[in-house]
Order: C-alpha cells, then sequence, then structure tokens
C-alpha cells in the first residue's frame, strides 16, 4: 500500500470483516435467522448489510478516485480529518473496537478466511470478500498524498479516502454490535 494512514485504517475494516465472519461462519440457519421477527435486525440481515454496504463502496470508490484525478481537490489539514473522523464516529455512535481485535492476523482481503462456514452463508461470504478485494486494488493505487485530495462522495457525506474507509468500517461495526453481538448475546438466543 502507497500511504501508511490508509493501510492503518484499511487492517482495522480487514480485521473487523474478519472478526464478523469468525463470529457467524459456524451458526445454523435457525440461528442466523433469529430473531424471527420483521422489525429485528437478525444476524443473517446484519451480514447482508454488511456485505452490501462493502460492495456499494467497492462501485463507488473507483469513480470517487478518477473524479479526484480530472478534479484535484486541495489537500486537507490534520485539523479537517481529525474533524471528519470525528464527524464519522458520532454518526454511528461506535463503541470501542472488539478487544480481541489485535489477534485477528489479517492485512489484506485475500487473506480473509470464511472456511468452513454454513452453506447458506457461503454466498454472502463469497461476495463480500471479492468486493473487499475489488476495493483493496483501488486503495493500493492511491499515495498518502492523493489519499488526502481524493474525495468519496455519498449520502453520509464527502470524505477525504481514509476517512470514507472508516466511515464503511464503523458502519459494519455498528451492525456487527447492533446485529450479531446483540442477537448472540441475547438469553433468548438458539443454542
Amino acid at each position: 500500500m502507497n500511504s501508511s494512514t490508509l493501510e492503518l485504517f484499511w487492517v482495522e475494516k480487514i480485521k473487523l470483516t474478519q472478526n464478523a465472519i469468525n463470529l457467524t461462519r459456524s451458526l445454523n440457519d435457525t440461528q442466523l435467522d433469529f430473531p424471527n421477527d420483521v422489525a429485528r435486525l437478525s444476524i443473517r440481515k446484519a451480514l447482508e448489510k454488511m456485505q452490501m454496504n462493502d460492495q456499494k463502496f467497492a462501485t463507488y470508490l473507483p469513480f470517487a478516485i478518477r473524479f479526484g484525478t480530472f478534479v484535484p481537490l486541495p489537500k486537507v489539514s490534520q485539523i479537517e480529518i481529525e474533524q471528519e473522523l470525528t464527524m464519522i464516529r458520532d454518526l454511528f455512535q461506535a463503541p470501542a473496537l472488539p478487544p480481541k481485535l489485535s489477534e485477528i492476523i489479517v492485512r489484506t482481503a485475500d487473506e480473509l478466511d470464511y472456511s468452513p462456514c454454513n452453506p447458506s452463508l457461503e454466498n454472502i461470504f463469497k461476495s463480500w470478500k471479492q468486493a473487499i478485494q475489488h476495493q483493496e486494488k483501488n486503495v493500493d493505487k492511491i499515495s498518502e498524498e492523493d489519499s488526502y485530495k481524493y474525495r468519496y462522495f455519498s449520502w453520509k457525506g464527502i470524505y477525504i479516502i481514509p476517512a470514507a474507509i472508516n466511515m464503511i468500517a464503523m458502519e459494519n461495526h455498528s451492525l456487527l454490535k447492533d446485529g450479531i453481538l446483540k442477537n448472540l448475546n441475547s438469553p433468548d438466543f438458539p443454542k
């Protein structure tokens, strides 16, 4: 990776993804669909939303980078970067990262491992990994300086690339917390 800042955010995002996979890959269909209530987020729905977040990011990131090369925007200051990161943190009210995240040894999308897994999750995990691999190919091309000039446009805001990576990671972390961990820790969760 050409940017140490991007790499920090990227590795954290990859580790969060692997953590979600590790927590869910061996669950059975009854557990994945708990609670059986359309109004509440099941583990399967949370995983699908996480995969879709990364799929959207993979689709729009190349356009953001291309736009940045045609319309060079001024590099943002350190204060502006911190403000963007604080905005993202406040947007998702994300708690501290999972404590065992440092024990997960993955640095690239190719290292994401979902086998063995429940066969009904294989398509979700496979397309999720492909989306992240596609993102990584684009992120790998960005230099440190360009990562502070290119902007990612989303309905949640316009962010520099490191903050955009962090935004997707925090959105997925919020789904992990509210859709997966909440259900796994429920006393009614099927065993």
